[in-house]
């Protein structure tokens, strides 16, 4: 299937010009899809930290085997399975990719969302969406990857529900103790 050997290659292709390993710690998003109505294929490698610093990566838009468009990531805030990517291309034009990992691999249910060129250059808070469109083949894989407390006190007074898996604050303070030996009740950090 062209998409899959096209994708594999542009992956590795991406991640040799990032610098940046496909899979590595913190917030990311990879895959490729194409969409009804559409004749473009999405291919995406893009990460950040866990709060969105550091973002890294390119989404590249293929309209044939010889017409190929890279565009560089600005931003990335991953909330969930939600994933918004900021873009400048070559011309500093700004714009928005939202993507929603909705479904298991080649399921086909994940969608796009894009915004107008002009975005600010802030990834947060999420910036209006123009046009969503259902990915019909191939697959997005988001990764929200939580901040890890490194202070007993960053878990007291309720601040253990900023990383979203501790089941309480003493879960917290166990997983600061043990250097992360002892992960959260609710999930992996």
């Amino acid at each position: 299937m062209r998409l899959v050997a096209v994708c594999s290659c542009m992956l590795a292709a991406f991640a040799a010009l990032t610098g940046t390993a496909v899979a590595q710690t913190g917030d990311s998003v990879t895959g490729a899809g194409t969409y009804a109505g559409g004749p473009l294929e999405i291919v995406i490698a893009a990460h950040s930290g866990p709060s969105g610093e550091n973002p890294t990566g390119v989404v590249g838009v293929i309209v044939t085997q010889t017409n190929f468009d890279s565009i560089d990531v600005f931003c990335l805030s991953v909330t969930g399975s939600r994933a918004v990517i900021g873009l400048e291309d070559i011309f500093g034009q700004r714009s928005f990719l939202v993507v929603e990992d909705n479904a298991t691999p080649g399921a086909g249910a994940d969608t796009l969302g894009f915004t107008a060129a002009g975005a600010p250059g802030t990834c947060s808070p999420p910036p209006p969406v123009l046009s969503v469109v259902v990915v019909t083949q191939g697959d997005f894989e988001v990764v929200d990857e939580h901040a890890a407390p490194t202070s007993k006190d960053a878990c007291k007074d309720g601040g253990r529900r900023r990383y979203g898996v501790f089941k309480g604050q003493w879960d917290c303070v166990s997983f600061v103790a043990t250097r992360g030996r002892n992960q959260p009740a609710n999930g992996r950090l």
